[in-house]
């Protein structure tokens, strides 16, 4: 059912449950990911919120999924979704890494991410422009 709303409310036809240790740590912090790396804003999404009860909880994921290609659910890893198959792994991947980042730079107090009007039209240029060379 979870897999018929992602399909239905957006663009997925891929999905990938990433279940990497950064990224189910990352989860269950319940906090908002807010991209440190552009590579992130670009491939997943400016930002990547986390659903509580994402299994259960299927009309909010697949509203989170609607503009992003990724989406965190709560201590269970993520959903990562792309038109290819290759497009979720590279969602998967970049969402990995930024997760990790989040980790380390919350271990070390450090809150510079990317500004929101950054990773906004790095997301609108790679989505509008880069993806779809491609194709």
């Amino acid at each position: 059912m979870l897999h018929a709303e992602i399909y239905k409310c957006g663009n997925a036809i891929h999905i990938i449950h990433s279940t990497e240790d950064e990224v189910v740590e990352a989860s269950s912090t319940g906090r908002i990911l807010k991209p440190l790396l552009d590579d992130l804003a670009q491939i997943a999404g400016v930002n990547i919120k986390t659903v509580k009860n994402g299994f259960i909880n299927i009309k909010a994921v697949a509203k989170e999924l609607k503009n992003k290609n990724a989406v965190l659910l709560e201590n269970e890893g993520a959903l990562c979704t792309g038109i290819t198959e290759s497009d979720a792994e590279a969602v998967a991947m970049v969402l990995r890494k930024g997760c990790a980042a989040d980790l380390y730079a919350a271990a070390l107090h450090r809150t510079d991410r990317l500004s929101t009007a950054d990773a906004c039209i790095q997301r609108i240029i790679y989505v509008k422009k880069y993806s779809k060379m491609k194709k």
